[in-house]
C-alpha cells in the first residue's frame, strides 16, 4: 500500500514544477481519459455488473456515455474557459485593466461513491485535470470490482506523476485525510460528509460535498397521472433506487394517491414483467448490510405494491407504502432503495409546510400543470434543485448540480466542474501614466476635504454606466470626423440583382508608416479601424519596402454589432506590374491582391442577418493623367468626386486577367477601397467569393 504522505508529496512536487498547467498538457490527458472510456467500454459494463448487476443500458447511459459526453464538452471549451475574465470597470479604474485568472488549486483529493462507482469518481477527476490540478483518486471500496478496474487501468492512460489511484477502506481513507490537500471533493452520505468536512477543516481546505437526502415528489390532480407515474417510478427504480437524486417519498392528496397506486401496479408490470426478480433490467442492492436495512423498513408496513425480497440475491422488489406516518423510520433517513412511501396532504400549502419542516433536499420534484401552485412550491421551499414534471433528467443538463445544507455544498457539471477546481484570482493592472497618477494623487497625505470629495466622486458606484469602451469611443470620435459616405452600387450575386434598400458605411483614409507596417487598433461599435498604403517595390520615391514584406491587417477580426458586420479597408496605392498573393491574416477568405484586381471574401457567420461587401473606386482625373507604363509618383491623391464605379461579379476568385499595358487595361493608379454594410433578407451561412474588375 502506498504511503499517503509520500503520495501527496510526489504529486505536490509535480504540481510545483508547473507540468500540469499548460493547456496542451491538460487536453492531452483529457483525450487520454476519453480513450480509456472508449477502449474499455465492455470491461466497465462487466465490473458494473459484478458490483450492482447493472443492465447494459444503464451502464452505458448513466455512467460510460455520461462521462464521454462530459469530456467532449470540456475538451471543446477548455481553451475559452482558461482565458482570464475581464469584469466591468468603475470610474476609478477607467484607465486600468482588470482580470480574473483561473488558477488550479494544486493537489486535490476526489473520493468517489459506490452507487455509480465509475461516473461519480471520474467525472470530477476530469474537471480537476481540466483546471490544471494534480489528483489523488480514491474509489469506493464498497464497489470493489470497479475500484480494482480504475486502479489497474488509469495508470495506463494518465500521467502517473500527476494522477494516482489510492485504494483502501476506512482505515486507509482516514490516514489519507490527515494529509494536507488543496481541495477535497467527496460524493457520498451525509454522515461521512461530516467526517470529511471535519478532516478538511484541520488544514482549512475547501471542500465540495455531494451528498443526498430525502428528495420529495409533489403530485397533484392537474398532472397526467399515468405519465407522471411512469416518470416517477423510472427515476425511483434505476439502479434499484440507489441514486442520490432518486425520488424518496411522494406527497399528494388522498384521491391522487389511489389513482397513483393503480397506475403504479400497471407501470411496474410494464417495466419488469409479472415477476420483477427475473427482469434483467432491475439492479441489485450493493451488499448485505444495505439489503438488511431496506428489508427492515419494509417489514414495518403493509405494502400497497410489491414488498418481496430475496436475501440470497440481494433482491428487493419495487415497493410502495401508503400506511406511513411522518415519525416512521422510513421517513427519517434517505431510503436509497426501491421503496416509495406516500404521504397525503390537502393542498400545496400543506406540502410546503411538510417539506420545510425537514432537512433541505438535494432535489424537489413537482408534477403539476397548475402554474400557480408550481410557482408557490418553488418560491417557498429550499432545495439543491427543482425539476418539474419529470425525475432525474436535470442530470442531463450542464446546469450546476449540488445540494444545500445537509444535502451538500458546492456544485459541479459542465463548466461548473472546471470552476469548482479553479481558484478565481483577481488581478488589477494600474496605469502609471501622468493622467492616472493625477487622478490617484488625492489619496496621498496631506488629506483635505477637497481630496476627500474628489475620491468619493471617483469611488461612487454608478448604475447603468460602463467605462469599458471609453478609450474606444475616443478613437471612434477621431475616425468619425474623417468619415466619408459610400456611394450605392448594384450587387450581382448568382445572377440575381440585389439592390441596396438600406446601407451604412465608413471610409477612413488613414495611412501607416512607410513599409506598410499594418496593425489592428481597437474596434468601435463594430468598426475595425485599420489603414495602410501599399506601394510597389519599384516606386522608390517614398522609400517603401518590397511588396513581399507586406504585413496586412486582419480584416476578419472586425466586430459584429446589431446583427451587421462592419469593417474598414485601407487605401491602396498600386503601380507597376506585380503579383501579390497574400491572404490577410493567413485565413481562408481574406482579401487577395492579384495584378491590380481586388479579390476578397467578406466573412459572415450563419447567424448574421447582414452581409458586407467592398467597392473599388478609381477617380477619372487620376486615371487620365497617368500613362500605361508610368508609376505613381509623389503623394498625389485623388478626389472623391464622381468616382468611376466598378461592378461586382460572380467570377471565380482564382486568377485575374494579366495586366495589358498596350491597351491600358487596369492602368496604374490610386485605388481607394470603401466598405458598405448591406442587409440581405436571407443571409447565407457560407460566404461567397467575388472579384472586382473593370
Amino acid at each position: 500500500m502506498t504511503n499517503p504522505s509520500e503520495l501527496v508529496q510526489t504529486l505536490r512536487n509535480t504540481f510545483n514544477s508547473g507540468k500540469t498547467k499548460p493547456v496542451e498538457f491538460r487536453l492531452k490527458q483529457l483525450k487520454a481519459l476519453q480513450r480509456l472510456y472508449e477502449e474499455n467500454t465492455e470491461a466497465m459494463i462487466e465490473v458494473l455488473g459484478k458490483d450492482l448487476r447493472k443492465s447494459k443500458q444503464e451502464s452505458i447511459l448513466l455512467e460510460i456515455d455520461y462521462l464521454i459526453n462530459d469530456l467532449r464538452h470540456t475538451i471543446a471549451n477548455l481553451r475559452s474557459w482558461v482565458e482570464p475574465e475581464q469584469p466591468p470597470k468603475g470610474f476609478v479604474n477607467m484607465l486600468d485593466s482588470l482580470y480574473i485568472y483561473n488558477d488550479p488549486y494544486g493537489v486535490v483529493l476526489v473520493i468517489g461513491s459506490w452507487n455509480y462507482p465509475i461516473q461519480l469518481t471520474l467525472l470530477p477527476v476530469a474537471g480537476a485535470i481540466a483546471a490544471g490540478n494534480c489528483v489523488v483518486i480514491k474509489p469506493s471500496e464498497v464497489s470493489s470490482a470497479s475500484s480494482k478496474f480504475m486502479a489497474e487501468t488509469i495508470p495506463k492512460y494518465l500521467d502517473s506523476d500527476c494522477y494516482r489511484v489510492f485504494e483502501g477502506g476506512v482505515a486507509e481513507t482516514t490516514a489519507l485525510l490527515k494529509e494536507r490537500f488543496d481541495y477535497i471533493f467527496y460524493t457520498g452520505s451525509s454522515q461521512v460528509g461530516k467526517i470529511i468536512h471535519t478532516a478538511a477543516s484541520q488544514h482549512l481546505t475547501p471542500v465540495t460535498l455531494e451528498l443526498g437526502g430525502k428528495s420529495p415528489v409533489y403530485l397533484d390532480k392537474s398532472a397526467d397521472i399515468k405519465v407522471a407515474t411512469k416518470r416517477l417510478l423510472w427515476g425511483k427504480c434505476i439502479n434499484a433506487g440507489q441514486t442520490c437524486v432518486a425520488p424518496d417519498y411522494l406527497i399528494c392528496t388522498r384521491d391522487v394517491r389511489d389513482r397513483f397506486v393503480d397506475c403504479a401496479k400497471e407501470t411496474i408490470r410494464e417495466f419488469f414483467g409479472s415477476d420483477p426478480k427475473q427482469s434483467p433490467d432491475l439492479c441489485r442492492i450493493i451488499n448485505d448490510r444495505q439489503f438488511q436495512r431496506l428489508v427492515a423498513l419494509i417489514k414495518q408496513h403493509k405494502p400497497a405494491v410489491g414488498g418481496n425480497f430475496d436475501a440470497s440475491d440481494r433482491y428487493v422488489e419495487p415497493t410502495i407504502l401508503t400506511d406511513v406516518d411522518l415519525k416512521d423510520p422510513v421517513m427519517k433517513d434517505e431510503i436509497f432503495g426501491p421503496i416509495l412511501p406516500v404521504v397525503t396532504v390537502d393542498d400545496a400549502s400543506e406540502a410546503i409546510k411538510l417539506i420545510n419542516a425537514r432537512e433541505k433536499p438535494l432535489v424537489f420534484y413537482i408534477f403539476s400543470n397548475n402554474k400557480k401552485d408550481v410557482k408557490l412550491l418553488i418560491d417557498n421551499t429550499s432545495s439543491g434543485g427543482v425539476l418539474v414534471n419529470d425525475t432525474i433528467m436535470h442530470m442531463a443538463t450542464d446546469m450546476p448540480f449540488g445540494g444545500v445544507g445537509t444535502s451538500g455544498m458546492g456544485s459541479y457539471h459542465g463548466k461548473y466542474t472546471f470552476d469548482t477546481f479553479s481558484h478565481k484570482k483577481s488581478c488589477l493592472y494600474k496605469d502609471l501614466g501622468i493622467l492616472g497618477e493625477t487622478l490617484a494623487s488625492s489619496r496621498y497625505p496631506p488629506y483635505s476635504d477637497r481630496k476627500l470629495k474628489f475620491l468619493q466622486l471617483l469611488l461612487k458606484k454608478r448604475q447603468g454606466v460602463s467605462f469599458k469602451c471609453l478609450s474606444y469611443l475616443v478613437v471612434f470620435g477621431i475616425g468619425f470626423a474623417s468619415a466619408v459616405g459610400c456611394v450605392p452600387t448594384k450587387w450581382h450575386k448568382k445572377g440575381a440583382d440585389v439592390g441596396l434598400p438600406a446601407w451604412s458605411s465608413r471610409d477612413f483614409s488613414m495611412t501607416c508608416d512607410p513599409g506598410c507596417v499594418a496593425s489592428r487598433p481597437p474596434t468601435v461599435d463594430g468598426v475595425c479601424f485599420i489603414s495602410c498604403s501599399v506601394y510597389d517595390s519599384e516606386d522608390t520615391s517614398r522609400g517603401t519596402a518590397p511588396m513581399t514584406n507586406l504585413s496586412p491587417p486582419r480584416y476578419h477580426q472586425c466586430a459584429k454589432t446589431s446583427g451587421r458586420y462592419h469593417g474598414i479597408i485601407p487605401e491602396h496605392r498600386m503601380s507597376g506590374s506585380y503579383v501579390l498573393d497574400k491572404r490577410l491574416g493567413g485565413n481562408p477568405g481574406s482579401p487577395v491582391l492579384r495584378e491590380h484586381s481586388i479579390v476578397w471574401k467578406w466573412v459572415v457567420g450563419s447567424h448574421a442577418d447582414g452581409r458586407g461587401g467592398l467597392l473599388l473606386w478609381r477617380p477619372r482625373a487620376d486615371r487620365a493623367s497617368q500613362t500605361a507604363h508610368g508609376a505613381v509618383t509623389g503623394t498625389t491623391r485623388p478626389s472623391n468626386a464622381n468616382p468611376e464605379r466598378s461592378a461586382l461579379k460572380t467570377t471565380p476568385v482564382i486568377g485575374a486577367p494579366r495586366h495589358d499595358r498596350a491597351r491600358g487595361r487596369n492602368p496604374p493608379g490610386v485605388y481607394r477601397l470603401h466598405v458598405c454594410t448591406v442587409p440581405l433578407s436571407k443571409p447565407e451561412s457560407r460566404p461567397v467569393l467575388y472579384r472586382l474588375n473593370d
